[in-house]
Parts: structure tokens; C-alpha cells; sequence
């Protein structure tokens, strides 16, 4: 998210732009600070949307480093404050749910994966975890089911090692079933996480076209993260490979429809291309998702 930073500049407000620069070298504690200190005391609507945005962003980046670092309630602390800020983002609700599966808690887990399901019912990585709970629960019909729904999407790479999967299951092998499951969830979980971290700090130092492959190698593995889809655009944007950034906003808005950050920079890619009324309405979009985003709330105005 780091790339939304260029559309507002700097000098808007002394805590904003301590924020701003404190999250693109990566010190979310600081950015936080700031940018909630910035929420509390400035008098510019928009620097609080903005200011509200980013802070939505370090909890969550502070929730995937305590989760990468083994620290699964300081994970789910930070990704709760995330979702009080972000409610309508489905992978928070995905990985506040790992933290509590991480915790032993599966039935919270359970919860959060069913809001993120409810947002975005495409959402497959949540199918299979979904699926995988349900599993060893003892449901594993149901749980079976849930997991061959999300195979048929056609999006998961990982197909073939699920319909071994099924194969176990029908030859009544729970024990096998369950062994498989866990580590193609781990698995399916941390390669492309470790891609998309590489992407971020990539874009961090604008090397945009580096981070555009680790968003690619990503992307190879899990073709169903709408997320991941959007920050490929961007870098896209950034390389002035505009046609194509769209084609990825749209890709993710097929995914997730309600996703206003892919409704906003869609908006962009239309706008640079000269399609005024087109990139108007997707930016209208955005904002019927998320009233306050920054972007699109400012670009609407704009047009």
C-alpha cells in the first residue's frame, strides 16, 4: 500500500507525514503513532482518512510480522485493531482466524474465516482452511465438500494434490486425510506470503518493476488473492503499463467485487487512459464500499 502514498504528497500535516515516511522504511510501531495521532489532533477531513487508512495498514503489517515471528496473540491483537478500522477487508478476517488457529482456537477461527467468506465468497485459501477445520472437527463429509468446492473455482494450483486428498478421504483414511491437509495448507500459505513480502519491500524502494515479478511468482501460486492481484496493478501503474494494470484491478474485482482499493485504482488506470466517465464510475464504486477511502473519495471529486 505504500504506492498510495505518491497521489497525496507530503506537507499536509507534520504527524501524517512522520507516518508516512516511518511506514515506508518499515517502522509500522512509529507510522501507527503517528498516524493515530494524526487521526486524534488534525483538522483536515481528508488527512484523517488518509491518516485512518494507513494506520488500518501498520496493524496490519505489525499482525503478519508477529505471526511470521510465532507471537499469535500479539498477531491477533494487531489484526483485530486492523478490522476496527478495515471491516469490510476479507483477508484480515483470513489472518486474524490464522492467528486464533495458531492459538488452538479453531471455532474463532472458523468465525473469522466464515466473515471473510461472506465478503468474498470467491475467496478460495479460506474454502480450504474452512474445509480443512471442518475436517478435523469430525465433519468430514462436510468438510470434504467444502474443500472440492473451492478446487472446482479452477483457481487453485494445488488441484491435483487435493483430489488426492478426496482419494484418502474415500477410502476412509481420516488419519492420512488430515496429515495431507496440514501440509498443504501450510505450504499453500507461506510461499507466496514470502513473495508478496519481497514485492512490498521492493516497493518500498521503488524498484517497481522487481517487485512486479515477486508479485508474478506470487500470483503463480495463489491466482485467487484479489490482494495480491491489486498490488501487481499498482507496480503495473508505476511501470506505465496502464492497459495492462486495469486488466489485473478487474481480475481482482472478479474475485472480490466488493474490493474498493481495486474499484479506486481501476479508476486510475481509466482516468490515465482518457476514460473520464468510465474511471468516475469506478471510483463511485470504491466508495460505495468504503465511504473513506482516500483515493477514490479525492478522485471522484477531481472528475
Amino acid at each position: 500500500m505504500s504506492i498510495v502514498g505518491k497521489w497525496f504528497g507530503f506537507g499536509r500535516d507534520e504527524r501524517y507525514d512522520t507516518g508516512v515516511r516511518a511506514f515506508e522504511r518499515g517502522d509500522f510501531e512509529l507510522a501507527a503513532e503517528s498516524f493515530d495521532a494524526c487521526m486524534s489532533h488534525s483538522a483536515d477531513s481528508t488527512t484523517r482518512r488518509l491518516a485512518r487508512f494507513y494506520l488500518g495498514q501498520c496493524h496490519a503489517r505489525l499482525g503478519h510480522r508477529a505471526l511470521a515471528d510465532g507471537d499469535a496473540k500479539e498477531a491477533a491483537g494487531q489484526f483485530r485493531k486492523a478490522l476496527d478500522l478495515h471491516p469490510s477487508y476479507p483477508d484480515l478476517h483470513f489472518h486474524l482466524g490464522q492467528a486464533y488457529g495458531a492459538m488452538g482456537q479453531p471455532a474463532k477461527q472458523e468465525a473469522e474465516l466464515r466473515l471473510a467468506l461472506e465478503i468474498n465468497p470467491m475467496y478460495a485459501e479460506a474454502l480450504l482452511q474452512l474445509g480443512a477445520l471442518q475436517y478435523a472437527a469430525g465433519e468430514t463429509n462436510a468438510g470434504m465438500d467444502t474443500i472440492m468446492r473451492a478446487v472446482r473455482m479452477g483457481q487453485d494450483v494445488e488441484a491435483d494434490k487435493y483430489r488426492a486428498v478426496a482419494v484418502a478421504h474415500q477410502s476412509g483414511d481420516s488419519g492420512q486425510v488430515l496429515a495431507m491437509l496440514a501440509q498443504l495448507t501450510v505450504g499453500a500459505s507461506s510461499a507466496p506470503e514470502q513473495q508478496v513480502q519481497l514485492g512490498d519491500r521492493q516497493v518500498a524502494g521503488r524498484q517497481f518493476l522487481e517487485a512486479s515479478h515477486a508479485y508474478e511468482a506470487a500470483l503463480a501460486l495463489v491466482p485467487q488473492y484479489a490482494d495480491v492481484r491489486c498490488k501487481y496493478g499498482q507496480t503495473l501503474l508505476e511501470l506505465d503499463r496502464v492497459e495492462e494494470a486495469a486488466e489485473q484491478f478487474r481480475a481482482a474485482l472478479a474475485i472480490n467485487p466488493k474490493y474498493a482499493d481495486a474499484h479506486a485504482f481501476l479508476g486510475i488506470a481509466l482516468r490515465r487512459q482518457g476514460l473520464n466517465a468510465e474511471a468516475k464510475e469506478a471510483f463511485n464504486k470504491a466508495l460505495v464500499c468504503n465511504p473513506d477511502h482516500p483515493i477514490a473519495s479525492i478522485e471522484a471529486t477531481r472528475l
